[in-house]
């Protein structure tokens, strides 16, 4: 893309209501993984999951999610944001009626990779929209916006995801959150398509070379770690200190309660150093 191209996509606004929906389709495609997080365990568990095979269900997306990030980002510029947008919220969708569905930890762990490639997509395609949707001058407020989005579904998502689970059980959970996805991802086709791909074709020997110059470039080490912990974190709590909740007599509720508390204090913090 070259810079002409840059500036004049830079420029570009949508309206108010199109901020809205990429907005909620940002938060969807956090949602549902965050409204997982508080349940996921236990729901591998009842399912006949041993101890191993529920670090390794919770893992997998993670293990899937991450390089799908750097896979599928490449395609969100070649192919364009709105298709991948809408790929990604439905294969969301697609996961949660998969794991709604599971009869075993197998067929759990499916969906978990399922989940994985549809977060791959989603992610990088709503982030790029946003960000081809606000002006230069506004960038800033348009990534706040966009952080926003993603504080609030990790909030609500392990709030809602535990106390509705134990009201109306897991699997029921999970098929309406696929309902919610399946719905949205149609809804992605009403946003206006304000970015053109670059018509220039670039050889896989050059990308690849610009990916390991900037993949594999040792100022990304200290962010890798970073990411690294961060995600490590997650995973025990996801596997373990929820389990560690269970045999302690907390119901799911109380799980996904404890865990938003988590949330709270964390944006206080981030807040604070700001």
């Amino acid at each position: 893309m070259n810079l002409t191209e840059s500036k004049s996509q830079k420029s570009l606004t949508i309206g108010r209501k199109h901020i809205v929906l990429i907005l909620s389709l940002s938060f969807m495609v956090n949602f549902d993984s965050n409204a997982v997080i508080p349940i996921i365990a236990t729901y591998a568990k009842t399912l006949g999951a041993s101890g191993i095979m529920i670090g390794f269900i919770v893992g997998i997306y993670s293990m899937v999610h991450i390089p799908s990030n750097i896979i599928f980002g490449r395609l969100v510029d070649k192919i364009g944001r709105r298709l991948l947008i809408s790929i990604g919220v439905m294969l969301d969708g697609l996961s949660m009626l998969l794991y709604a569905i599971a009869q075993d930890p197998l067929f759990l762990l499916f969906g978990r990779i399922v989940h994985g490639i549809g977060g791959g997509f989603g992610g990088p395609a709503t982030m790029a929209y946003i960000s081809d949707a606000t002006s230069q001058k506004r960038s800033g407020r348009g990534m706040a916006l966009y952080g926003m989005s993603i504080g609030f579904s990790n909030l609500i998502g392990f709030l809602l995801g535990g106390m509705v689970a134990q009201i109306i059980g897991g699997s029921n959970l999970f098929f309406i959150i696929a309902i919610v996805l399946f719905i949205m991802s149609f809804t992605s086709f009403f946003l206006p398509s304000i970015y053109q791909p670059s018509k220039e074709k670039i050889k896989f020997r050059e990308e690849l070379k610009t990916f390991k110059n900037i993949v594999l470039h040792k100022s990304m080490i200290s962010p890798y770690i970073s990411i690294l912990a961060m995600m490590f974190n997650i995973g025990i709590v996801t596997a373990v200190y929820t389990l560690m909740l269970e045999s302690a007599t907390y119901t799911v509720g109380q799980t996904g309660i404890i865990l938003s508390i988590m949330v709270i204090f964390s944006i206080l913090i981030h807040y604070r150093q700001v």
